[in-house]
């Protein structure tokens, strides 16, 4: 019932849900880098398209305003994107790359006055052959799935992988 905002599932190819979990395997070992203060941990990534290799990734953090003293929380897709500016420059011809998130992209910011992580991925300042999420947002059931659902009105490829054992399904 939570995914039917989405116009098609299809079963995902054993070989590529096979591939998406090893890189989520790579991104869980930054995860772990991590200060333990953390309440969770999230990860999101640019990763070649079709290959396991990591362009770039980010986490999500604080950033402290020592002047001010004012503190604010940057999620992982913001901080990514933010980077991409400075360490990601594609070459000519090369395949737009994929954009994996450890945790469902958000629709909503609480605080903060920052846009929602949907926003920043579909005003991204380079295009995406697609986003693969590892999971639903569980913590907020008001929340859950609207940010996936954003982007694929947007027509974004999207990849869930939530309850990867018993769930290959395709969002597109």
């Amino acid at each position: 019932a939570a995914l039917t905002f989405f116009a098609r599932l299809d079963k995902i190819e054993q070989e590529e849900q096979e591939r998406y979990e090893r890189v989520f395997a790579k991104l869980y070992q930054i995860a772990r880098k991590m200060p333990e203060e953390m309440a969770f941990y999230v990860v999101a990534a640019l990763v070649k398209t079709g290959r396991e290799e990591i362009i770039l990734a980010a986490t999500n953090h604080y950033v402290f305003g020592m002047a001010t003293y004012d503190v604010y929380y940057k999620h992982a897709e913001q901080a990514l994107f933010e980077a991409v500016a400075h360490f990601y420059i594609p070459k000519e011809g090369e395949a737009k790359p994929e954009l994996y998130v450890t945790l469902e992209p958000c629709s909503k910011r609480e605080s903060g006055g920052m846009p929602p992580c949907s926003n920043i991925i579909k005003n991204a300042p380079i295009q995406l052959s697609k986003v693969i999420v590892s999971r639903i947002d569980w913590r907020n059931r008001r929340i859950s799935g609207k940010g996936l659902q954003e982007l694929a009105v947007e027509g974004f490829n999207i990849v869930l992988l939530e309850n990867t054992n018993d769930s290959r399904a395709k969002i597109e």
